[in-house]
């Protein structure tokens, strides 16, 4: 709604004005009026004025001066000019100020109303309009904020090949995430892999190595977007190949975007300038985390060519199973001219071990074998790889591999190689004793979840803390937080949560027990604070349950 005021030193043009329109016809809700200027200053000072009706000629100050003041100090506002007088000079000056209107005494009525409604729709288009200018810089704001993860997923969906870009269409999504390629448009990427640590880290130890070593990359590769893509694995994406790496290309998710577009068009060996830094790289990381890290180069490709030389990258990395702290470069791999099979995809079999498809392992590691017929490096390496498989499978597991093998149990593998026969044998034996002591871990795990959730429910009312719950069944609390949340699917609190909901739920629709006894029951001392906690949980609170509910 809009508020008037009217303004003429001749008090029954006011009340005519005030009272002889119907002003709430066009959203009008308040009319004030004065007799002068200096009392229309006092309205003003009192309330929102949106449109002011003004008589030209009035004693001491007249309208045009009124309106001076009023534009100087609520530009907001719209007005309309009256006059006894048909001077041009007035109208002019009147236009000049920014009025709206110049109307002569007598004035009509509705034509009036019809002046006053066009400027109220004048003011709502303004108020529309700074509105969205308002949510416009919100979100602006937002996307600022946020523009390093959408940068970061662009890239991921590039390097897995869910993004053709080409043309006009590349270069404007990459002004939108402010990434700059180089003048030939050619990228390098870097594939990083952490591949052992000083000393022994949980998950949560692991994830902080995993983000610092980004963050070392951020800083010793200039410009160089560095991401993780979805399967988790560390890339760097140098941006300036074309020119000289160390030039730099700006922008992306995680990297510095202090860098420029190129560097010198004739510039050396990108290639080895990218080694040259990921050694220093990798130096620095080993001195500050205490961790080996290995980086893969890839050969110079268009946003177009990622994928295939990304998917070159990573298969170098899974069949590297004996140089480890290294820089590799994808150039030097594809120039030795040797015939190498790929190792068969252990990263696919994992799956099957921890899904215990024996017979199907047993198939696969049969058909890789005899694909690899008589090459001794072959089979080594196959060895290898499927030793690295057991260790990533039971890490992941937090399982030490001592638990579930001697140490002769994996260098048997090495000896068996000489014999394809005897390397099979083998190799069915180790996959099968790893499925055999994580389908009893499963169990295991299951009777533990089982007590847990049994000793939750058994003490609702009560104070339940994870340390507590963690020393009846013997686990480490932050361990057991882990287990917990990968067995069942939620947090142990959120399950506390829930669990007393529910309980609560059923007394309330079962009893006709008190609301505050029954929140007293499942460990809510105070009403209010159970009453907060079910509305939040269920959506309404425990009252409107039991009249919707209620026997």
């Amino acid at each position: 709604m809009y508020s008037l005021l009217v303004v003429d030193d001749e008090k029954y043009a006011v009340d005519a004005i005030a009272r002889g329109i119907e002003w709430a016809d066009i959203g009008i809700s308040a009319v004030h009026t004065a007799d002068c200027a200096l009392g229309a200053m006092d309205v003003f000072g009192a309330h929102q004025i949106d449109v002011m009706i003004c008589d030209v000629e009035m004693p001491g100050n007249n309208g045009l001066q009124l309106l001076e003041w009023v534009k100087a100090h609520y530009p907001e506002t719209d007005s309309v000019f009256l006059s006894g007088h048909a001077e041009f000079a007035y109208a002019q000056k009147a236009v000049h100020l920014g009025s709206s209107g110049y109307l002569l005494k007598p004035v009509d009525y509705g034509q009036l109303k019809a002046a006053v409604a066009s400027m109220l729709g004048r003011i709502e288009q303004r108020r529309q309009a700074a509105r969205l200018y308002k949510t416009l810089e919100s979100y602006k704001g937002a996307w600022e904020a946020h523009l390093p993860v959408l940068a970061e997923r662009l890239w991921q969906d590039v390097l897995a090949g869910r993004m053709a870009l080409g043309g006009s269409a590349l270069d404007s999504t990459l002004a939108l995430y402010n990434i700059t390629v180089g003048p030939a448009g050619r990228i390098i990427p870097v594939l990083v892999t952490v591949e052992q640590w000083d000393e022994a880290l949980d998950a949560q130890g692991e994830a902080i190595v995993e983000y610092a070593v980004r963050n070392i990359a951020a800083e010793l590769f200039p410009g160089a977007s560095v991401v993780q893509d979805h399967d988790g694995n560390n890339v760097v994406l140098l941006c300036g190949a074309g020119g000289n790496v160390n030039g730099g290309a700006g922008g992306g998710a995680g990297g510095n975007a202090n860098g420029g577009a190129g560097g010198n068009a004739e510039g050396g060996d990108d290639e080895a300038e990218a080694a040259a830094l990921c050694r220093r790289f990798a130096a620095a990381a080993s001195r500050s985390l205490g961790c080996d890290v290995s980086c893969y180069v890839g050969e110079p490709a268009n946003i177009d060519g990622l994928p295939k030389t990304y998917e070159a990258l990573l298969e170098m990395a899974r069949t590297n199973v004996t140089r480890k702290n290294a820089v590799l470069l994808q150039r030097d791999c594809a120039a030795t001219g040797t015939d190498i099979r790929p190792l068969p995809p252990f990263l696919e079999w994992a799956p099957l071990i921890e899904m215990s498809k024996k017979a199907e392992l047993r198939r696969r590691i049969a058909d890789s074998l005899a694909a690899e017929g008589g090459a001794h490096e072959a089979r080594t390496g196959f060895c290898y790889g499927l030793i690295h498989m057991i260790y990533a499978i039971l890490h992941k597991k937090k399982v030490a591999v001592g638990e579930v093998f001697a140490p002769s149990d994996l260098e048997e593998g090495i000896r068996s190689a000489q014999s394809l026969r005897h390397l099979e044998a083998w190799a069915v034996r180790i996959v099968n004793t790893c499925i055999d002591y994580l389908e009893a871990h499963r169990k295991n795990n299951s009777a533990i979840i089982r007590k847990v959730r049994a000793y939750i429910d058994g003490r609702l009312g009560e104070e339940l803390g994870r340390d507590d719950i963690a020393m009846q069944v013997y686990l480490n609390p932050a361990y057991l937080s882990r287990l917990f949340k990968k067995e069942v699917g939620i947090s142990l609190s959120e399950y506390i949560a829930r669990a007393r909901m529910d309980r609560a739920k059923a007394l309330i629709v079962a009893t006709n027990e008190k609301i505050s006894v029954i929140g007293e029951s499942v460990g809510y001392g105070e009403l209010s604070h159970f009453t907060r906690m079910f509305k939040k949980t269920v959506g309404v609170s425990p009252q409107e349950y039991r009249r919707q509910y209620g026997a």
